[in-house]
C-alpha cells in the first residue's frame, strides 16, 4: 500500500507520502524479511 495526500492551507502546499516497504531490505540483499513502513511530509511555500 502506498499513499499520497495533497492539500493547500492558506498559501502553503502540504504533501504527505508514504507506504509499506516490506520487501525493500531483502531487495537490497538481506536474507531475512523485515516489515517496514515509511512516510514523509513536505511543506512548500
Amino acid at each position: 500500500m502506498v499513499f499520497k495526500i495533497q492539500t493547500k492551507v492558506k498559501s502553503r502546499k502540504i504533501e504527505v507520502n508514504g507506504g509499506r516497504y516490506d520487501n525493500l531490505i531483502s531487495d537490497l540483499g538481506s536474507k531475512i524479511k523485515v516489515p517496514a513502513v515509511g512516510g514523509a511530509i513536505n511543506l512548500n511555500d
